[in-house]
């Protein structure tokens, strides 16, 4: 295992994200996007942490394989988060339509330029324009679960100045690890809204 901390992280979230899959499913008037972002986001940390087990370098069609397939999870799952908002707080908005459509277009958007540019900045600027616009519609309403949910969201843009500045303990807790734990504590907090 080359990057023994960062598999684990990964495992940790993945384990974070079941739980919650699990909790939302008991809840009835859960809205099932919720679930899904949850799990979908779940199982791209699952096939992450193959990504970063047996590969040194991130080159060669075996860690493409992997992390392709963790990024369309990773936008898929943001997907199912912009409904879930759609769903709770945008259900009774006049723009909602509009902004299903807009959720629906970035979704198209950002898994072509997965493929296209097999970049991190790629998966970064998708996750910014679909989390920005939800994080200031949480502020807005000044409802408090929403406005936890917003506070998670901020906590969740702080992994990009990590992984940026590539912010490292050691070789072993590096800023893929720091990033993993940033997410941890962002999705705890997001699921307390």
């Amino acid at each position: 295992i080359h990057q023994p901390i960062t598999v684990l992280t990964n495992f940790m979230i993945t384990t974070i994200c079941v739980v919650v899959f699990i909790k939302l499913k008991k809840i009835e008037a859960s809205d099932n996007n919720w679930n899904l972002f949850f799990l979908l986001f779940g199982a791209s940390t699952f096939v992450g942490a193959f990504a970063h087990a047996f590969f040194i370098l991130p080159v060669g069609n075996g860690y493409k394989t992997f992390w392709l397939s963790m990024q369309v999870l990773n936008i898929m799952s943001l997907y199912f988060f912009q409904q879930g908002i759609a769903n709770t707080l945008l259900q009774k908005s006049e723009n909602r339509k509009m902004w299903r459509l807009v959720y629906r277009s970035q979704l198209f958007v950002a898994m072509a330029a997965i493929f296209l540019f097999q970049n991190f900045l790629a998966v970064v600027i998708a996750n910014a324009f679909g989390f920005i616009p939800i994080l200031i519609l949480c502020f807005k309403t000044k409802k408090l679960s929403y406005v936890t949910i917003g506070k998670g969201i901020v906590i969740s843009f702080f992994t990009a100045f990590v992984h940026s500045f590539k912010i490292s303990i050691n070789a072993y807790f590096n800023y893929d690890a720091i990033a993993h734990v940033l997410i941890m504590i962002s999705f705890l907090v997001i699921f307390l809204g």
